[in-house]
């Protein structure tokens, strides 16, 4: 049994100190809203989602009123926040070099700065390895099996393989690595084609009236995951998250699967913008939080820009441009038009 902090309790953080507790560790649950925390002292569970309604919390699940954590009463700390949430979150953290840090958060900020690059600025001597995967909050909550990696730099391997074994027994199935620039990368990639996957549904949607035909969203969500591989590659990701035999590999095709529908917030930004809202209108319909897609497309757009000009972006990667464009204010028909052009005029 281990000690664990999980810090934020948003519907991810709450959901993973729900499985942890179940496999019998000592879980504290931490939050910014202590109004929030003492209401749910008092019932028992978790109400900010409805998914999380029906789920009491375990005896060995505690919640803290404390303004600031201490780490050293934990083997593990778990920052569970926005991308952009990490530095201040942080910063509620007396810490100390007897814990490991574990961040859960997927994207990338501007010049490709990653999660763990965040947490080193706070804490330069830390040891902070990154938990992520093809896994929503509900389903982890409802006991559904889920694919979920473990990432690390080379000398934290053993802290990482004894993060994962926590799990062991769980509906987690966990696995290991140290690349930890090209899981960051696929991450961001990853919110990004669910956002591109969902203006194209809801193009299609609005254009026919209709569900899209199976056929043209097979092929068109082939394509933006394609494109996804062909970025990762272009901006620095191993070969050991390409190996088709790997079960990183597995576990990231699993999360751009994961993510085709409105169940992901980035499909639904996407959705509404492919049925023409703005992406304000858009922002507002989608609930549960933000969307990482719309950070993580001039993140990436930025670098790629750095490597060829706007006119090769739009050849060689057409679903990232209108993604740009859109976020940007562009209008959906013209961008699916150019789609269209390139799908018609695909040759290798």
């Amino acid at each position: 049994m281990k000690k664990i902090a999980i810090m934020g309790a948003g519907g991810f953080g709450t959901a993973l100190a729900l499985v942890l507790a179940r496999n019998r560790h000592d879980i504290t649950l931490w939050d910014i809203d202590k109004n929030l925390i003492k209401h749910w002292q008092k019932i028992g569970k978790s109400d900010r989602y409805p998914f999380l309604a029906n789920h009491k919390f375990p005896k060995n699940l505690k919640l803290s009123l404390e303004p600031k954590l201490n780490s050293k009463n934990y083997d593990f700390v778990i920052i569970s926040s926005s991308m952009s949430g990490i530095a201040g979150t942080l910063e509620r953290l007396n810490y100390s070099n007897h814990s490991t840090l574990v961040l859960i958060q997927k994207g990338m900020l501007p010049d490709l700065t990653t999660p763990t690059d965040v947490a080193r600025k706070v804490y330069p001597k830390a040891r902070v390895i990154q938990f992520t995967g093809a896994g929503f909050a509900k389903d982890l909550a409802d006991k559904a099996p889920a694919g979920m990696i473990v990432v690390h730099h080379p000398r934290n391997k053993s802290v990482a393989y004894d993060f994962a074994k926590l799990f062991s027994g769980s509906n987690i199935w966990p696995t290991c690595s140290s690349d930890v620039f090209g899981v960051n990368i696929h991450n961001a990639l990853r919110t990004i084609a669910s956002f591109e996957q969902g203006f194209v549904y809801g193009y299609f949607e609005r254009m026919m009236h209709r569900k899209p035909p199976v056929s043209t969203i097979a092929i068109t969500f082939s394509a933006i995951g394609q494109e996804a591989k062909l970025l990762a590659r272009e901006l620095g990701a191993s070969k050991e998250i390409h190996r088709i035999g790997s079960k990183v590999f597995r576990i990231i095709e699993a999360d751009l699967k994961l993510c085709e529908s409105d169940s992901s917030r980035n499909f639904a930004l996407g959705h509404f913008m492919g049925k023409k809202f703005s992406l304000e209108e858009s922002r507002k319909k989608v609930t549960e939080g933000v969307s990482e897609c719309i950070t993580n497309v001039s993140s990436i757009y930025s670098a790629v820009h750095k490597k060829m000009p706007k006119k090769m972006i739009a050849e060689q990667f057409p679903y990232l441009a209108a993604a740009k464009s859109l976020i940007d204010g562009g209008d959906i028909d013209i961008e699916m038009k150019k789609i269209l052009a390139h799908h018609e005029n695909f040759v290798t």
